[in-house]
């Protein structure tokens, strides 16, 4: 299904195909998509979203241990709050993608190619 998807959509260099691998990193489902090698070669950027400053500190902890992955970027439910956005400062040096960002060229150039 996922190879189907990305041929229709994502086969366009001039295309951006975000896909939302919704439900968190420990359900079984986003894991295997996580693991999978169809799934993995076609990511070029990762952002990852989360409601709170401890939930990215986690998150970016499972992502690179147990994935592999690095994440380019945080937003999410975050990202609208200050103190959150501090935390998360505090303990990482990633771009934040404020969630009601209206400035495309802004996104662009923290995940731009």
């Amino acid at each position: 299904m996922f190879r189907n998807f990305d041929m229709k959509y994502g086969n366009n260099p001039k295309n951006y195909l975000v896909v939302e691998f919704a439900d968190g990193v420990f359900q079984r489902e986003t894991a295997m998509l996580l693991k999978s090698p169809e799934v993995r070669e076609r990511i070029s950027k990762l952002i990852f979203c989360a409601p709170d400053s401890s939930a990215v500190f986690g998150g970016l902890r499972i992502l690179k241990e147990k994935f592999e992955l690095k994440v380019d970027a945080i937003s999410g439910l975050c990202s609208s709050s200050p103190l959150a956005m501090r935390e998360i400062q505090s303990f990482t040096d990633l771009p934040i993608i404020q969630s009601m960002e209206k400035d495309f060229r802004k996104i662009f150039s923290i995940i731009g190619q």
